[in-house]
């Protein structure tokens, strides 16, 4: 059996990781934090992102998170109104 290892749990190496997974392979995420949380970034996933998300099954659970990011966002901004 193939195996990879993965260097790196971030959006790409996840991806990478689910997506080996499902073809098969023997996958590993080596990661050197300690928990994974948010960073208060913004992320931007453009057209050939959202392209690999659906192939490997992933596109409705991005755009339900993306939705209650929103819902979340709208609260929060009414209340500092």
């Amino acid at each position: 059996m193939t195996r990879v290892a993965i260097i790196g749990g971030g959006i790409g190496g996840l991806t990478a990781a689910n997506a080996l997974s499902r073809a098969g392979i023997e996958v590993a995420v080596y990661e050197a934090a300690a928990e994974l949380k948010e960073i208060g970034a913004g992320v931007a996933l453009h057209p050939n992102a959202m392209k690999v998300l659906r192939a490997i099954g992933l596109e409705a659970a991005r755009r339900g998170l993306a939705r209650r990011l929103r819902r979340e966002l709208s609260r929060r901004t009414r209340r500092l109104k």
